[in-house]
């Protein structure tokens, strides 16, 4: 959840992870990219004319699911094998059935461990004649992609899936697949696939024909790059955008230049949210790692915050060359119409550069001598105030000796 708060958008392969994740990026904007075929995937199908049985096939790769197998699928195939003798339950993974149920069918149930390679898996799973893909209709299953659907529609095999929100997104019941949400559905669909080889032919080849078209590498790739064209059109602005740059920003409080700038957003943002946009960049105050940039949203605003290099009398420093350059890709990316800068301590000059080399308007906001003096203050300990600066400590001195 931290790591998608940081992200502008986001890719997801279902429907429903897309709506869970859109609510985390920063833009709000999350992008479908479903699973779909490599280069490992092998189309064909098998002839199965010679078989006396017909195999329902049931692959588990973790131990997870078994309840939802028990619960969901099991009492249909109970009566499936009773009242079709020339039936078998195939099951190859991690499932620990009944005892009760493996002691009565054995002669129709056939149990293997997990298969490791995915090659002697699909040898395995092409024989089969209807998968089951079985899980709880609840939200995580939901955000599950349709592998298992596809990865069989490869073999010309029919499915009948349990009903979660990715399947009822993708498949079309009856059509494509069987959907089953309760023991009766389940039987149906098994019923009406064991007793009719051509609706099973028939299944399997809409659902073939739906992977080949829309889950290529081709098709699944010019859809992303649709995609993402459409998030880099920039929109006609109404709108000007601001940034404002300071040398700390909330929840990082610190000085009286920040509670200032703290002000000055929240009165933008109250009074003036349709005339303009704010974003913010500021430093961290905790010294890790260099110039490494982060975000993280305030009030719905956009704050790049950039870690600064650890040095001797590091507010003093005028210029830093890294920064200019992370500045400018600041820049580059946010294109403000203007920028407020307020302290840049840390900061340095380097970032009113950056914006001026790139030809931005930008204001200055003064808030101590910092920009023309050595010391922050004009004032030293004994409140004298120096106007002009504080004198040069190395400077000669005249000493006038007094008799």
């Amino acid at each position: 959840m931290l790591t998608a708060k940081q992200c502008r958008f986001g890719i997801s392969s279902t429907q429903l992870l897309c709506d869970k994740l859109q609510n985390l990026v920063m833009d709000k904007t999350c992008l479908l990219h479903r699973n779909g075929l490599d280069k490992l995937n092998v189309i064909r199908s098998e002839d199965k004319s010679h078989k006396k049985t017909v195999d329902i096939f049931y692959g588990s790769g973790t131990q997870a699911h078994n309840s939802d197998f028990i619960d969901q699928a099991l009492p249909a195939l109970t009566r499936i094998l009773d009242k079709h003798k020339n039936s078998r339950l195939i099951i190859a993974g991690y499932l620990q059935l009944p005892k009760a149920f493996t002691s009565r069918y054995k002669t129709q149930l056939k149990q293997v461990p997990p298969i490791k390679n995915v090659k002697a898996y699909w040898a395995f799973l092409a024989q089969a004649d209807i998968s089951l893909a079985v899980l709880d209709d609840d939200e995580i299953n939901g955000c599950k992609s349709e592998l298992k659907w596809f990865e069989v529609a490869c073999f010309s095999i029919p499915s009948v899936v349990s009903t979660t929100a990715n399947y009822r997104d993708v498949l079309v019941d009856g059509e494509d697949a069987f959907i089953a949400s309760n023991e009766q559905e389940w039987f149906d669909a098994l019923n009406r696939l064991i007793i009719d080889p051509q609706l099973r032919e028939k299944i399997a080849s809409k659902a073939l024909t739906k992977v080949q078209n829309e889950y290529s590498v081709e098709y699944l790739g010019e859809n992303l790059v649709a995609q993402i064209d459409s998030l880099l059109v920039k929109p006609v602005k109404n709108k000007k955008k601001l940034a404002l740059v300071n040398v700390f920003f909330p929840p990082q409080a610190i000085g009286g230049a920040t509670r200032v700038v703290s002000d000055n957003f929240d009165i933008l943002q109250q009074q003036y949210g349709d005339e303009y946009e704010l974003v913010v960049f500021t430093s961290d105050d905790r010294c890790t790692t260099p110039y490494e940039l982060t975000s993280y949203q305030h009030q719905g605003v956009t704050v790049y915050r950039s870690t600064i290099l650890y040095r001797e009398n590091m507010d003093w420093h005028a210029q830093d060359p890294k920064m200019y350059e992370l500045f400018e890709q600041f820049i580059e990316l946010e294109q403000p119409d203007v920028v407020h800068f307020h302290c840049v301590q840390r900061l340095t000059a380097s970032v009113i550069e950056a914006t001026k080399d790139n030809k931005i308007p930008y204001i200055i906001t003064a808030h101590d001598a910092w920009w023309i003096s050595d010391h922050q203050f004009l004032v030293d300990a004994d409140d004298n105030v120096y106007p002009d600066g504080h004198p040069d400590m190395f400077a000669a001195k005249n000493i006038t000796q007094q008799r």
